[in-house]
This record gives structure tokens, C-alpha cells and sequence, in this order.
């Protein structure tokens, strides 16, 4: 008995075992790749909403100490100076992704806003130098495309632009939900000191372009489904 135990009973439990994960992995990816072909079919009767940098926590901060007499007049001027910097740095970018989007656009309507405009509460913009877009009347639901890291690595998440659902969730393979933004992310170190022109970010006008290619290769791939 125990030697038919051994024999017999315990490995075809465990190839029952088996067998049942690998059910339950094949239903997970037939249901993941039916949302993503939901998804891409979805954001092509809706729109897009290109959701903006606006660097406005950095700005507020800078500003209220470069105004703050708590502080030496040596701190005030530098953190204006930082805060001046930042401004230009981030004006200077959100025109390049508008206009990137603006020239390369092609797959959905799209609509800009600002990161700030997603808070359920609105905060103060005064130093911002910002004023929040207006709302647009554009077909079905907003999908967003955001500048940032991806989510499903969490510490370790690739910096990209990246395609969430119209709540903010993070959208997952086969959807092509992000297009990185630097040319080598796995140059660090030493490699990005010494070689500085292939690990920096991609033009945004490469980046819309490549991204909008992804949604039509993807929706030609499953607009039947």
C-alpha cells in the first residue's frame, strides 16, 4: 500500500496540481490579451488625455522658502534662482511634448491637462505660472498617457511615457501601455558619466510618433476581436 502510495498516487496529484496552473495561467492570459483588445478598441472610439508635468509641489516649495524671512537672504536667492531654473526647465518641456503631440498625433481625439487638474481636491497653482486647461467634449472615456515610471516594478520601474485606464490603472501587456523614455535604460554608472548621448531622453516628437504607431499597429491587430 505504501509502496503504491509513492508510486502511483502522490505523482498524479501533483500532475493534477500542474495541470491546474497551467489552466489557470492560460485563462489569466486569453483574459488579459480580451482587455487589452477592449482596451485599444476603446481608447480608438474615445480619447486620449496627455496628462502634463507641471513640477508644481518643486515650484511651491522653492518659491515660499525664496520669500520666507526665516531664512538668509544667501538661502532666498539661491532657492529663487532653483525656482526660476525649474520654471524654464518645465516650460520649456511642456512645449516640446505639445507640440509633439500636436504634429504627431493621429490615432484618437486628445485633450491636454496638467498632472495637478487629476487631484480630487484642486491645490493652490499661484506659483505655479500655470493656467488649468478647460474641459473638452471629446467622445467616450479619457484614457491617460502620463510621463513617469512604470508601476508593475514598483522602486525598480522604467521611466517612460505610460498608458493608464480612465481611473489611473496602470494598463499591462500584450497592450503596448508604455514607450521608455531614454534611449538605454540599462546604461548607469560610469556608462551614462562617460557616454552621456546614449542615455539621454528621446526627442518627445519620437516618442508620440512611436507611441501612436504602437496604437495602430495594436488596434489593425485587434479590431475584430
Amino acid at each position: 500500500m505504501r509502496d503504491c502510495l509513492y508510486t502511483k498516487i502522490i505523482p498524479a496529484l501533483f500532475g493534477l496540481g500542474f495541470f491546474c496552473f497551467a489552466i489557470a495561467l492560460s485563462a489569466q492570459a486569453t483574459a488579459t490579451t480580451d482587455s487589452s483588445a477592449l482596451h485599444i478598441q476603446n481608447i480608438k472610439k474615445g480619447h486620449i488625455l496627455f496628462v502634463l508635468p507641471s513640477q508644481l509641489n518643486k515650484l511651491s516649495e522653492l518659491y515660499e522658502i525664496g520669500h520666507s524671512e526665516s531664512h538668509s537672504q544667501q538661502v532666498r536667492e539661491r532657492h529663487l534662482a532653483q525656482y526660476q531654473e525649474v520654471l524654464e526647465e518645465r516650460d520649456a518641456l511642456l512645449t516640446e511634448i505639445q507640440s509633439a503631440v500636436e504634429n504627431q498625433w493621429e490615432f484618437c481625439p486628445y485633450q491636454f491637462l496638467y498632472d495637478f487638474q487629476l487631484r480630487s481636491r484642486p491645490p493652490d497653482t499661484l506659483h505655479s505660472g500655470l493656467t488649468p486647461f478647460p474641459d473638452e467634449n471629446l467622445p467616450g472615456e479619457g484614457y491617460r498617457v502620463r510621463m513617469g515610471r512604470t508601476k508593475a516594478t514598483a522602486h525598480f520601474g522604467i521611466e517612460a511615457l505610460v498608458v493608464s485606464d480612465p481611473r489611473g490603472r496602470d494598463l499591462e501587456r500584450p497592450f503596448p501601455y508604455y514607450v521608455k523614455l531614454n534611449r538605454h535604460t540599462w546604461l548607469t554608472g560610469l556608462f551614462s558619466i562617460f557616454f552621456p548621448s546614449i542615455y539621454e531622453r528621446k526627442d518627445a516628437s519620437d516618442l508620440i510618433r512611436q507611441l501612436n504607431e504602437n496604437f495602430q499597429s495594436f488596434y489593425e491587430e485587434n479590431k475584430n476581436q
